[in-house]
């Protein structure tokens, strides 16, 4: 989100997300500050990072799930 973080900008940005949301179910939208700081206002920098981190575990854990399916199936009945 572009320019002072505050009130405002966040309350336009929600809104922007509930009615993207509301078209394209599933998507994971996140606001982020270009100069953004602290809980309230996050850094997109920060969101990003933590989307990643995210998307990351996600993967782990599904390949954990692939891994322990394929030894399953090699032990047999």
């Amino acid at each position: 989100m572009p320019g002072t973080p505050d009130d405002a900008t966040r309350g336009l940005a929600e809104e922007v997300l509930s009615i993207a949301r509301s078209e394209l179910p599933g998507l994971d939208a996140r606001i982020g500050y270009v100069d953004g700081e602290g809980d309230e206002f996050p850094a997109l920098e920060a969101v990003l990072t933590h989307v990643a981190a995210e998307r990351d575990a996600r993967v782990a854990a599904r390949r954990d799930a692939d891994d322990q399916e394929g030894s399953d199936a090699e032990a047999g009945p």
